[in-house]
């Protein structure tokens, strides 16, 4: 529906003015609704509506949507700040209307006609500044903005300078809209100050049309009333939302679910502007890194990217972006892209762009450069054994994590970057999987050390099961062994006695349940096998009978006794009905 809204938006933006406004409406009565629909429709305008209006430069929306969904999502932390700003309302009213006075007379010296507007900032922003920064309320010092309003550009300059030469100024916090406009339009300065009782205060300084386009951003230019001036502004406005355009041509590159995260992650994040060494201003996600500002200059950039520079110093690819940061990229002919460059950026586009040029490369090819890009990569983490952990008999785990069907088709899987090397060293780390060594874990009777293993995953065995063992292949120099659970029906032949070993295992339990099929009956099983310190890797559930959810669930246990402990938490569930361990190929 989203992604219907945002293509059919690129043809007309008042599409998008529309569905804000119904939003908006919703937001005002949600309090109609109960509260797991509350709940949903305000995360779904927090990450989705609310950065649509800042898109749109629909400020005054925009506030208003975070501040609504905000009082649902967190109730407790919304009161917290709106009982603390009451609280201090008077003095407040008192400060604001003092500090309006006193730049009104500043001005009155100097003989510029200006208004002046000041305000608290809203309760979702001081939040956010809480949260990142780590700080309690009363520690904020920033709470307070005003808008000095004058006539032209060039007054804008002079009230700059004005307020600079009465106010002690903070070199570090000020930002120039007016000749760089943001992608919504948006132009102002902002300048924060120190007045002479120590307090920080935010002053934006813009002409009167800047603060109607700032409150009301595209909306605001349907308020023209010659038809000439309106499609001469029409035809600006979609100058500036090119966004929505890129929406509308990659409309069938992504299913649903990746589409909305694209869209998050590209164009509905908060967006820095850095500079060409022309001058051009070039906004990118705050993330964006000298590659991915390589791939928004153009493709052929990015694909012959070497290095970069930034504010004239030689930079790595990888190096992160700053507002203001102009950027120059070196290019070489013979540069081809590499793998390992899909960890150098951030944007989906720049991914995209790199997988497609893949994309063409042989399947082997691809696997190699998977296999290389882990060992490096895994090395650089300090995993020194990470080579003889990838080999054919120990990989078993880690192709159960990242669902792949075999060892090459999860290096195929590194190397078009549909697995994230990180994620997969960080697996590695966090489940010490580089600890296994399979020749001390099992003792087979009768034999030297000179024998390799593994696990069968018919019936799964896990440390503290009786198993036995069949020889799968045997040589004059090195013996295999298959070890089992005693009685899986797999073990037939060469069998011989076996027992576990010291073990540092991770192993996988998989298990066939029946659940009611209620309300929370999921996650009341979900939360009997988690609350015993289990990470869950896989769940497939379906209905095959009234009133009763089959499906598999596996998980990862050290041993039997944490398998026990689950089982007991399964067995005092009221949700589940019936479950066992299960013995099925993989």
């Amino acid at each position: 529906n989203h992604r219907k809204i945002l293509v059919s938006a690129a043809k007309d933006v008042r599409i998008l003015l529309v569905k804000l406004a119904d939003r908006l409406h919703n937001m005002r009565t949600l309090k109609f609704m109960n509260k797991d629909k509350q709940k949903l429709i305000a995360n779904e305008t927090l990450e989705v509506y609310a950065p649509i209006a800042h898109r749109l430069g629909m400020y005054e929306m925009k506030w208003e949507l975070e501040d609504l969904s905000f009082k649902v999502i967190n109730k407790n932390a919304y009161n917290e700040i709106a009982t603390s700003l009451n609280m201090k309302r008077s003095e407040r009213k008192e400060f604001i209307d003092k500090m309006i006075i006193k730049t009104i007379q500043i001005f009155d010296e100097i003989d510029i006609n200006i208004e002046v507007k000041g305000r608290p900032k809203h309760i979702y922003s001081i939040y956010k500044k809480m949260h990142n920064k780590n700080k309690d309320f009363d520690e904020l010092t920033d709470l307070f903005a005003f808008r000095i309003i004058v006539n032209s550009i060039p007054e804008c300059y002079s009230a700059l300078g004005t307020i600079h030469e009465n106010f002690k100024p903070l070199p570090m916090r000020f930002k120039d809209y007016i000749p760089t406009p943001k992608h919504n339009m948006y132009q102002s300065i902002h300048t924060t100050v120190i007045n002479e009782e120590g307090q920080i205060i935010e002053f934006q300084i813009r002409t009167h049309e800047m603060d109607i386009a700032a409150e009301y951003g595209v909306a605001a230019h349907w308020m023209y009333k010659s038809d000439n001036e309106n499609k001469e502004i029409q035809n600006k406005i979609y100058l500036q939302l090119d966004w929505l355009e890129k929406i509308k041509d990659n409309k069938n590159s992504y299913d649903s679910i990746d589409f909305m995260k694209v869209m998050k992650n590209d164009y509905l994040s908060k967006t820095i502007m850095v500079y060409t060494p022309k001058g051009d201003v070039i906004e990118i996600p705050e993330k964006a890194t000298v590659l991915d500002f390589a791939y928004y200059v153009h493709t052929n950039i990015g694909n012959k990217a070497l290095s970069g520079k930034v504010n004239g110093k030689l930079v790595s690819l990888g190096y992160k972006l700053n507002i203001g940061d102009m950027v120059q990229v070196i290019t070489s002919d013979i540069v081809e892209p590499s793998v390992s460059n899909l960890q150098k950026v951030f944007t989906s586009r720049a991914k995209d762009s790199i997988k497609k040029y893949f994309k063409g490369t042989e399947k082997q090819n691809i696997q190699k450069e998977g296999n290389k890009l882990l060992i490096k990569y895994a090395l650089s983490r300090g995993i020194d054994n990470i080579e003889e952990l990838l080999k054919e008999s120990k990989i078993d785990n880690i192709l159960i994590k990242f669902n792949s069907k075999s060892r090459e088709n999860f290096f195929y899987e590194v190397g078009n970057g549909s697995i994230n090397v990180s994620d997969v060293v960080l697996y590695i780390k966090h489940t010490d999987v580089l600890l296994i060594d399979n020749k001390n874990e099992v003792l087979i009777n009768k034999e030297d050390n000179t024998y390799s293993l593994n696990y069968c995953k018919y019936c799964s065995p896990i440390y503290g099961d009786e198993i036995t063992s069949c020889a799968i292949n045997i040589n004059p120099y090195e013996h295999e062994y298959m070890i089992h659970r005693v009685g899986c029906v797999k073990c037939l032949a060469n069998k011989k006695i076996a027992k576990w070993n010291h073990i540092n295992s991770i192993f996988i339990c998989r298990l066939e349940l029946e659940i009611i099929d209620e309300k929370n009956s999921i996650l009341n099983t979900i939360t009997a096998i988690s609350e015993n310190d289990i990470n869950i890797i896989s769940i497939q559930l379906q209905t095959k009978k009234e009133k009763v959810v089959n499906g598999e669930i596996s998980f990862e246990v050290h041993n039997l006794e944490e398998y026990n402990k689950v089982a007991k938490s399964l067995n005092a569930s009221n949700s589940v009905v019936d479950f066992e361990r299960i013995m099925e190929s993989r």
